[in-house]
């Protein structure tokens, strides 16, 4: 199985021309805002992740810097090390019904993450 998917690059363009205005403002509030995102979208993620062993949500991380949040959700199986548990919780397989946790977290604040730079960028520029 192979372990990659896209994004929508329209909401990708969207977000980075949003974070591009708002870093031309003001760096230290974007800064604050990409972290908050990060720790709420972690914090979601573990909260939703499907539980057996418990491994999945173990292994829920989120790094950030300046200019962006990398969040990562990796558990392999026991018995087989190359076999993703978490790709088969996200998205099933041909004997397995999805259960999204992931992707569905990262949507719901990737919005409230543009609402508040388009606050941010209002209150900037008063």
């Amino acid at each position: 199985m192979k372990n990659e998917f896209s994004v929508n690059e329209n909401d990708l363009r969207k977000l980075n021309q949003k974070l591009g205005k708002l870093f031309a403002i003001d760096k230290s509030v974007a800064s604050n805002l990409i972290d908050r995102f990060a720790i709420k979208s972690e914090y979601d993620i573990v909260k939703d992740a499907p539980v057996d062993t418990n491994n999945l949500r173990k292994n829920i991380h989120k790094k950030t810097n300046d200019k962006e949040a990398l969040i990562e959700s990796q558990a392999f199986s026991k018995l087989n090390p190359t076999f993703d548990y978490a790709l088969i919780q996200e998205f099933g397989s041909s004997r397995r019904k999805p259960k999204p946790y992931f992707w569905p977290n990262i949507y719901k604040n990737y919005n409230v993450l543009l609402l508040r730079i388009d606050k941010a960028i209002k209150k900037a520029i008063k």
